[in-house]
């Protein structure tokens, strides 16, 4: 097939434009910072940074989750901690009202003290989070979980809420009322304070009603045993369950950096290599101007 001039003005007028596009799309990634302005830049790359986003966008979700799980977690904790102290009064006041030498009166005062530490037990039943929702109603948490009605009822949830925390793993946002308070091996806590303190007010007339209120004392402190034992395994599920969170953090981090650097190295202009591009292109495009020039002045020779 015969060349002709038309053809070369043609194909040579194409080529200043792709080498003008070439520039300017260059010039644009140098001063954007970014070389996938749009799809066609690079589909493959723009496809693979757009399923980046999205991993992004879900690993800071569950980042924030765990954020708030261990936050509310760690009121829970400090809150059974708290409730380990009144159990290590309890057993103190118990030990100190068996000794023969306390007189009724003052195991009365023993008495009104542990039922002082039961009034505290409720008020940390009824604790909230720093967000004043309550800490152990269960998935129920705007409601009050802990009410006096003929003794103390639970009216939260008898389920904690789950919370995402990966892909493919839940953990409960806390424990539930009834679990800690209600259902232990020591049974009711409020009603235990109570009865407790019925024991260190029991007269003791005689022999016999001494050596039951003995037998009374002996058996409310390994209650009071078998609580502590209980807020201590619950004190130390937290404490496992904390540290899972810590690592998933740290895990949902390095996975952050991992999916960033991936997108920075995918969409971010390498300004090295898109200046020496650059310089190449516009050196094309004198070159291409030259030959433009020329052609345009055969043309117009063979007008002459």
């Amino acid at each position: 097939m015969r060349v002709t001039q038309s053809m070369l003005y043609r194909q040579t007028l194409a080529t200043l434009n792709e080498r003008q596009g070439n520039i300017m799309r260059a010039q644009d990634q140098i001063a954007s910072g970014t070389r996938l302005n749009q799809a066609k830049d690079d589909p493959v790359a723009m496809s693979r940074v757009m399923r980046n986003d999205d991993m992004l966008t879900t690993l800071k979700r569950h980042d924030a989750n765990i954020a708030s799980l261990s936050s509310r977690l760690s009121f829970v904790e400090a809150e059974l901690g708290s409730v380990s102290d009144l159990m290590h009064r309890a057993r103190e006041l118990m030990i100190s009202g068996a000794n023969a030498t306390q007189s009724a009166e003052s195991r009365s005062t023993l008495a009104l003290e542990m039922r002082a530490l039961g009034e505290d037990l409720l008020r940390i039943a009824n604790g909230q989070d720093g967000q004043g929702r309550y800490l152990f109603a269960g998935q129920d948490d705007a409601t009050t979980p802990f009410v006096e009605a003929a003794g103390v009822n639970y009216q939260g949830a008898t389920s904690a809420r789950q919370i995402a925390v990966d892909q493919s793993a839940t953990m409960a946002n806390g424990l539930t009322g009834d679990a800690v308070f209600l259902n232990g091996p020591a049974g009711d806590l409020f009603a235990m304070f109570d009865e407790l303190a019925d024991t260190l007010e029991m007269p003791t007339p005689d022999a016999a009603s001494t050596a039951q209120r003995n037998a009374d004392m002996d058996a409310g402190l390994t209650r009071v045993d078998d609580a502590l034992n209980h807020v201590l395994d619950l004190r130390t599920g937290l404490g496992v369950d904390l540290q899972r969170l810590d690592t998933a953090a740290e895990r949902i981090s390095a996975l952050q950096i991992s999916v960033q650097t991936d997108s920075s190295g995918l969409r971010d202009t390498d300004v090295a290599q898109t200046l020496s591009q650059l310089a190449q292109e516009l050196t094309a495009l004198e070159a291409a101007q030259k030959t433009f020039t020329r052609i345009q002045s055969l043309s117009l020779f063979n007008y002459l």
